[in-house]
C-alpha cells in the first residue's frame, strides 16, 4: 500500500472534452504545466479536474498506466513529450516518456512511484514478472501507455 500520495505539482492550463453522449461528457483530457515549463496531456477518467482550476498551481497525483519500464544504466529525470507521426491521431494523454528513481515498489503487481525530478508519479507496469528484479534506487525510463490524472489535491 502507499503511505505517501506521490504528487507533482503542476499549473492546469487547458481542458479538452472527451467522449460523451447526447450531449453529456464522459472523460476529458488535462494539459498541465510542469515545474520545469513543460506541457503535457493527461487523461482524466473520472473528470477529477474542473474548470475553476483552470491558470492554479494545484498537487496533482499522476498514473502512468499499463507502462513498460526499463532499467537504466545512469541517472536520469524528465519528462519526453510524444513525437507523433504526421496525419495519425495520438490522444494528448499517451506517449510520455518519464525518467527517474523508483522510491516504493508496492502491490502484487510491482507498482512504483517514481521520482522524475519534479514530483513523484505511479507507475503501474504491465510486464509484471519483468519487474520483480527491480528495487527502490534503480533508475527507470517509462513508456506509460496513458498518463491518467489520478487526482488533484486543494
Amino acid at each position: 500500500m502507499i503511505d505517501e500520495i506521490p504528487t507533482v505539482k503542476a499549473k492546469i492550463v487547458k481542458m479538452e472534452d472527451g467522449s460523451g453522449y447526447e450531449g453529456k461528457v464522459y472523460d476529458q483530457y488535462v494539459f498541465i504545466e510542469l515545474s520545469d515549463g513543460k506541457i503535457i496531456g493527461l487523461f482524466d477518467p473520472d473528470m477529477s479536474a474542473s474548470p475553476d482550476l483552470l491558470n492554479k498551481v494545484k498537487d496533482i497525483t499522476i498514473d502512468a498506466i499499463l507502462s513498460f519500464v526499463e532499467k537504466l544504466p545512469e541517472p536520469k529525470f524528465g519528462v519526453e513529450l510524444p513525437i507523433g507521426e504526421e496525419g495519425k491521431y495520438h490522444p494528448p494523454s499517451s506517449g510520455h516518456v518519464f525518467f527517474g528513481k523508483i522510491e516504493k515498489i508496492y502491490g502484487e503487481h510491482n507498482n512504483q512511484i517514481v521520482d522524475i525530478g519534479v514530483g513523484k508519479i505511479m507507475v503501474s507496469p504491465i510486464q509484471i514478472e519483468k519487474h520483480k528484479s527491480f528495487k527502490v534506487g534503480d533508475f527507470v525510463k517509462i513508456f506509460g501507455s496513458r498518463a491518467d490524472l489520478f487526482r488533484v489535491y486543494d
